[in-house]
């Protein structure tokens, strides 16, 4: 069974067009200590979109936690939740705010241990993260990060932040200077 079950959201960096999608993961946390990515329900979401998304998930998954990136849009994203969700979910569910306050390379460098440790598992088909995956293995540090798609990635190195802490065993912590960072 799980310890937590979360929606961890990276809202997208502007909000109009679709020049960004809106990261949503369902995250569970095992007792066992590993964390389980369970759903991927991102997309090029205007706000009523995801908050509708997210509302639906909150059902469906039982959630009761989400974690939201404060930088782009985090105000939105929970004035619109709030506003969207049922009474009774309002109740239910805390919404917990992280904040980017280093790059996103250093992010996922704290991050990517937990993947190559095997601490975090991928479930369903193989289809399921298939884009999570690309734009994991995909991600260059050294190029800027508005050149390149990150919202599924963002939201997957924030459940692993959030659910299993940032890195504390530093002799497995690299710089992410390549893809690699993600395997054992």
């Amino acid at each position: 069974g799980f310890v937590a079950l979360g929606l961890v959201v990276d809202p997208a960096g502007k909000a109009t067009g679709h020049s960004s999608e809106v990261g949503i993961l369902v995250a569970g946390m095992g007792a066992s200590g590993r964390l389980y990515l369970l759903g991927d329900l991102s997309g090029p979401y205007s706000p009523p979109e995801y908050a509708g998304i997210i509302a639906k998930a909150l059902i469906d998954w039982q959630i009761t936690d989400i974690i939201v990136e404060d930088n782009f849009g985090g105000d939105q994203v929970e004035v619109v939740l709030r506003s969207e969700m049922p009474d009774d979910l309002n109740v239910l569910t805390r919404v917990h705010r992280v904040n980017a306050s280093k790059s996103k390379a250093e992010r996922a460098a704290l991050a990517a241990p937990a993947w190559s440790s095997g601490r975090v598992y991928h479930v369903g088909s193989p289809r399921r993260f298939v884009l999570l995956e690309r734009q994991m293995t995909a991600f260059d540090p050294s190029r800027p990060p508005r050149s390149q798609q990150t919202d599924r990635m963002d939201a997957a190195v924030w459940a692993a932040l959030w659910y299993l802490g940032d890195g504390t065993d530093r002799t497995r912590i690299r710089a992410l200077s390549s893809a690699d960072a993600w395997r054992a």
